[in-house]
């Protein structure tokens, strides 16, 4: 039985938005309700994020961003970074333990495949937003090209 290549691509995508969803915050800075409820609901938009980058789901990965951050990258130079020089797809970004680190930020670590880093999540008119840091958003000014050699993701 053949299984057309959309289909495989949705069973990976959910896989591993499945499997980031597997993982739990750590604890929260300051211990209140809303800082736990407000930590939850960072943590979630970040397994978002990293489960659209692992399925290849670029315009939905780039509209969790900051308004900042949008503004400095067009969805158009992501989703061409992202088509043209792919990361390992499938391969699913493992949350650690998340914390607030302010009353508008939140950091979250992560490990995909054999890198490891964390990022920060912040409180934007109400709703936490994806915030790359400086360095990933620089990488994108060049051209698709350059920011995926940056990102170190095989290029055609």
């Amino acid at each position: 039985m053949r299984v057309p290549k959309r289909w495989a691509a949705l069973g990976v995508a959910a896989a591993a938005v499945a499997a980031v969803a597997a993982v739990r915050p750590g604890a929260t800075h300051g211990g209140s309700d809303a800082d736990a409820v407000a930590a939850q609901h960072a943590y979630a938009v970040a397994r978002q994020e990293f489960g659209r980058l692992s399925g290849g789901d670029w315009p939905g990965a780039w509209q969790l961003w900051t308004p900042d951050a949008q503004r400095a990258v067009p969805q158009a130079e992501f989703v061409r970074a992202g088509a043209r020089c792919r990361p390992a797809l499938g391969v699913p970004y493992v949350l650690g333990g998340g914390s607030r680190t302010g009353t508008d930020t939140f950091r979250v670590s992560w490990t995909h495949g054999g890198t490891s880093g964390s990022s920060t999540l912040r409180l934007t008119a109400g709703q936490w937003r994806f915030a790359p840091d400086p360095q990933t958003l620089a990488g994108y000014r060049p051209g698709a090209g350059s920011a995926a050699r940056r990102r170190g993701a095989p290029c055609p």
